[in-house]
């Protein structure tokens, strides 16, 4: 499996021990907006995913993502405070209550995300510089080298199988990111919070590309002649030793999960309360500390 599923398995997992509020957020029909935002800070990477099929092919860096670096490196815990307080007000009206829940739910999973990266990313990228010092390689191969094996390895000994190349699969992994790119109040407000931080924001065009892209790329995962060849057998019981045991991702993922959950009942709290003065909001960042999600990125 790929990496969008231990962000994904994160997100079931850290939800099922939340706070009976995040549970209610994103349950249901919100739901979808939870997975959504669990994948929302690495859609960028998804835009003209054909290039990036050849560059994973041949084996070289993929072409730096501008929006995925910001939404890594540039205020993303504010980013994430920002759309859920959008939602919230979005929330209060009647004619938007719906799309208020679901960039409430959206804002979860991807504080969820957040919490995932900030755990794992610095126990990756020191594994992939150590690798990349062996094989030749780009540290940024390495890292999504090693990201592929962590999520093969772990989802086989999950569900019991091998999922790649199935329908299964592709079902576990599939969103619908195209709500991102409908024009609409939720597609506006998540463009204003952006652009409150950054002073721009991709466009409805390009989160319709990266939906697109994401979309193309299920599919591939999900395809049964594609799908195997990406994980061999061979190929992840070659990495497990030191990429899965030595690593000690069950472990680490346990420990990501606490994160994600902690930080998930944090904002959740923020969120029903309703109050988001300085006091609300300097409580939240004592536990939601700013900063990098990928800290040294390799790329």
């Amino acid at each position: 499996m790929p990496v969008e599923a231990v962000h994904l398995s994160g997100l079931l997992d850290s939800v099922a021990e939340s706070s009976l509020w995040v549970r209610r957020a994103t349950s249901g029909p919100f739901h979808r907006a939870a997975r959504l935002g669990a994948l929302f800070v690495d859609l960028p990477y998804f835009d003209r995913f054909s290039q990036a099929v050849v560059r994973y092919a041949l084996r070289t860096a993929q072409t730096p993502s501008v929006w995925g670096d910001v939404f890594h490196q540039r205020t993303p815990i504010a980013l994430g405070i920002a759309l859920a307080e959008a939602g919230h007000q979005l929330a209060l009206q009647s004619a938007t209550e719906a799309d208020g829940q679901t960039l409430m739910a959206l804002s979860l999973g991807y504080i969820s995300h957040a919490a995932m990266d900030t755990s794992m990313h610095p126990h990756i990228n020191r594994l992939a510089r150590t690798r990349a010092a062996r094989t030749g390689l780009s540290p940024s191969v390495e890292h999504q080298e090693i990201e592929k094996f962590h999520s093969l390895l772990f989802h086989e000994q999950r569900f019991g199988t091998d999922l790649m190349g199935t329908q299964k699969m592709r079902a576990y992994i599939g969103l619908d990111a195209h709500l991102l790119g409908e024009p609409g109040p939720l597609s506006d407000a998540v463009q204003r919070a952006i652009v409150s931080l950054h002073g721009k924001s991709p466009s409805r065009q390009d989160f319709q590309r990266y939906a697109s892209g994401y979309a193309s790329y299920a599919r591939l995962i999900g395809n049964a002649i594609v799908g195997p060849r990406i994980g061999p057998k061979v190929a992840r019981e070659a990495a497990r030793a030191e990429v899965y045991a030595a690593f000690d991702f069950p472990a680490r993922f346990a420990h990501a999960v606490a994160l994600s959950r902690r930080y998930l009942d944090a904002l959740g709290a923020y969120l029903a309360d309703g109050v988001f003065d300085d006091s609300a909001r300097r409580a939240l960042s004592a536990i939601l500390p700013e900063g990098s999600i990928d800290p040294e990125p390799c790329s």
